[in-house]
């Protein structure tokens, strides 16, 4: 089930931006994303709707709390904690007098019963289109994105380079920033395989706009879902299964989003890259991972699918409660 964008969240009187937040409602990546889920959520809760009030808060790597939990509330407090990404410990004051929170980059399924994992979703430029046969796509194997200090070592795969990889993180540090030096290393792969597109970019956004990006997207057999700037999740991911990509990524947290899911989760680049290889030997493989994650995809992550796993939470919260 794909669902169309819903009129804005800000005209849901019980939906609130958190005023701790960093980003402003309508600037946040996956606005649309979330439009949708909350849209859904309404029509899966029904009148059960109205007894919550969702706090948005969106703010990464800060110590800054949701000021939402110092408010009192007569109706029950839900936190949607987007964007931050470390995820290496809770907050002790958290989940306080919430409800539930729902936080996206977050390994486990659940912390002191009350906080659970929630999906990234995709990025609000990217378009959807109708999603083709794998079979009729044009390109074999796509990557278009910055080249990070967490992507050296898909770098290091695609170019098998023997370079220590001290050189590539001090490149990114130091030479990078100097003009002389910015264009020293290769960043075009598209001969790593017939038919692909796999190229680095000089930094953050600067490479293929929204709606190139989503053209190649849905026009790709494989897409290889290297870290984000800090961990294993991204947005590609979710986008790519959107579009019926077969997915090779890093190992990825074990929570219901991906576990025992279609995506391929490699130990190293070069088994993703020998994987890729394997899937483009066997179109009937290729094809039976192109069919699991759209029916991921459909079952579990998109909007439709998280509305009903929250409500399923938020119920379950309510009988032990």
């Amino acid at each position: 089930m794909e669902t169309a964008t819903k009129p804005s969240i800000s005209t849901y009187k019980n939906i609130k931006l958190d005023k701790s937040s960093l980003y402003e409602l309508e600037s946040l990546d996956e606005i649309v994303f979330l439009t949708n889920f909350f849209h859904q959520l309404q029509l899966v809760l029904g009148s059960k709707f109205d007894d919550y009030i969702f706090y948005l808060y969106a703010r990464s790597f800060s110590d800054i709390l949701p000021e939402s939990l110092e408010i009192k509330s007569s109706k029950r407090k839900v936190l949607i904690f987007l964007s931050n990404e470390n995820y290496e410990k809770i907050d002790p004051r958290f989940p306080g007098d919430y409800y539930a929170i729902f936080k996206c980059y977050f390994p486990f399924d659940k912390f002191k019963e009350k906080v659970f994992p929630f999906p990234l979703g995709y990025v609000k430029k990217t378009v959807h289109q109708e999603v083709k046969d794998i079979s009729k796509r044009n390109i074999t194997v796509f990557f278009a994105g910055n080249l990070n200090e967490n992507r050296i070592p898909l770098y290091k795969a695609l170019s098998g380079s023997y370079v220590p990889a001290k050189f590539y993180q001090f490149y990114l540090k130091v030479l990078k920033r100097k003009p002389q030096f910015a264009n020293i290393i290769k960043r075009d792969f598209r001969y790593k395989f017939p038919s692909s597109y796999l190229l680095f970019t000089n930094g953050f956004k600067k490479g293929l706009n929204a709606v190139e990006y989503s053209n190649k997207l849905y026009d790709s057999q494989i897409v290889l879902c290297p870290k984000g700037f800090h961990v294993s999740e991204t947005f590609r991911h979710y986008e790519a299964m959107r579009a019926g990509c077969v997915i090779i990524s890093e190992k990825l947290p074990d929570i219901y989003l991906y576990r025992n899911s279609p995506i391929i989760q490699v130990s190293n680049w070069q088994e993703g890259l020998e994987f890729a290889n394997k899937l483009l030997a066997d179109p009937e493989l290729l094809k039976s991972y192109h069919e699991k994650v759209l029916h991921w995809w459909k079952n579990v992550c998109n909007e439709h699918s998280t509305a009903l796993h929250v409500s399923n939470i938020l119920n379950s919260l309510e009988k032990n409660n």
